[in-house]
């Protein structure tokens, strides 16, 4: 049941998203999140999925996630923003596409993994949600822009949160021989998401909190695999 329910983590971040953009929860600086997201996501690639992926044989799934997500971002523009920040981007139909496809796959990998080891999807769950605040934030700052009603950005997040539940359940029709390649290729996403996307973003501009807030979300996440052993 787990592969079920963990994919639906995400889209309560996405429902606690609204919140924060009624103005219910008091915002704190984005970057902070997106850093601390940074540490989390890239450090739970390296010491969480890769170490089940059976990297020796799989590592050109590794890559070949680093890589696809790469063109993804840049033929999208998706990726997060401070509220500051994101005045030059922009919400098509690419972004959008773009946004269900990286959450399908999460959602995809939070399944496998907890087939995997229940504790697993667990940590790939926490990881997603770290990822997905800091962009449904994105978008809410996108959209509050361009003047779009509040429906509107309702109907935007929950239909992108949906899209985890949805790449739990294609979990169901994978042969269990393919979930090292999968694991292998989720972690070459989480890489570049953290490592390529958030990291570089938190640190548009220095500041020395950014640089501990990775730290923390390293530290996190180091805690959770002790915890784990």
């Amino acid at each position: 049941m787990l592969y079920i329910i963990l994919p639906f983590i995400p889209l309560l971040a996405d429902v606690a998203v609204l919140f924060i953009y009624r103005g219910r929860i008091r915002l704190i600086d984005t970057r902070y999140i997106i850093a601390l997201s940074a540490g989390i996501i890239t450090t739970a690639a390296m010491v969480e999925l890769i170490p089940e992926s059976n990297i020796e044989s799989n590592y050109m799934y590794l890559l070949l996630g680093f890589i696809l997500f790469y063109v993804v971002e840049k033929l999208t523009m998706l990726h997060s923003c401070g509220e500051a920040e994101c005045e030059v981007h922009t919400l098509t139909p690419l972004s959008v596409v773009g946004m269900a496809l990286d959450n399908i796959v999460d959602g995809l990998g939070i399944a496998i993994a907890s087939f995997i080891d229940p504790w697993l999807g667990f940590i790939i769950a926490l990881a997603v949600v770290t990822h997905e605040v800091p962009q449904a934030l994105t978008s809410t700052f996108i959209l509050r822009r361009l003047m779009k009603p509040h429906r509107e950005v309702v109907a935007m997040l929950l239909l992108a949160g949906l899209m985890y539940p949805l790449g739990g359940a294609l979990s169901i029709i994978v042969p269990s021989d393919l979930y090292p390649a999968i694991i292998s290729f989720v972690a070459g996403v989480f890489i570049y998401i953290g490592a390529g996307d958030l990291l570089m973003e938190a640190h548009r501009k220095f500041n020395i909190y950014v640089v501990i807030s990775v730290l923390t979300g390293v530290a996190l996440s180091l805690i959770l695999k002790g915890l784990h052993i």
